[in-house]
């Protein structure tokens, strides 16, 4: 799914993928050769999200989740989107 931002020319895509990974493979198998050592790491109901640049990615049920675009989401819209999914 792809969203734009209100007000601007910015947006970013969502996207699921079926995957058996857990976040220790999202984080060595995604997030790592996309980002090197510059991401992040939180913690929201569970789940375990990387972010970094305007990216994020983690998994829940079998899915990855990922977040791609040039849209400045802050740790807390990116949480609050992992958590509502």
């Amino acid at each position: 799914m792809k969203f734009a931002m209100n007000g601007g020319n910015q947006d970013f895509t969502l996207t699921q993928v079926k995957s058996g990974w857990d976040s220790a493979a999202v984080q060595n198998n995604y997030v790592i050769p996309a980002a090197g050592d510059d991401y992040n790491v939180t913690q929201a109901n569970g789940l375990t999200i990387y972010t970094y640049g305007n990216n994020a990615a983690w998994v829940n049920g079998n899915i990855l989740y990922t977040i791609k675009g040039d849209a400045a989401l802050t740790t807390d819209q990116v949480q609050r989107i992992a958590t509502s999914l």
